[in-house]
């Protein structure tokens, strides 16, 4: 990819990282290049300047395990059992998520009642 002379090191990486990802997709590698500078350019206008912080996700990453442990329990395709040692989680704990499952489903699955 080739980026103006004396691009920023950061949004040449965003640049690179997105170019990567569209070409692994299968995108024709001048398209890619293409996209990748135009988002990359969006976000330098959008938040060029600021001190933004860029999270890990750890929470992200965990709830989507959790979501995926809930998911197996709930369509009963894997038992409790084979569920805490595959994850190498304690009953306790995987009990835990299995009622937080429970609860994301019962808040999506039910409507909100009026406020008055």
């Amino acid at each position: 990819m080739q980026l103006p002379d004396k691009y920023p090191d950061h949004l040449r990486t965003v640049a690179m990282t997105i170019t990567e990802a569209l070409q692994r997709d299968g995108v024709d590698p001048a398209r890619a290049d293409e996209i990748a500078f135009a988002a990359t350019e969006k976000v330098r206008f959008e938040h060029g300047g600021d001190t933004s912080y860029i999270p890990k996700g750890h929470l992200y990453e965990v709830m989507q395990e959790w979501r995926e442990i809930y998911d197996a329990w709930a369509n009963q395709s894997v038992s409790v059992d084979e569920l805490r040692k595959r994850y190498d989680l304690t009953e306790r704990h995987l009990r835990r998520i299995i009622a937080w499952g429970r609860a994301e489903r019962v808040k999506r699955d039910q409507m909100a009642l009026p406020l008055e």
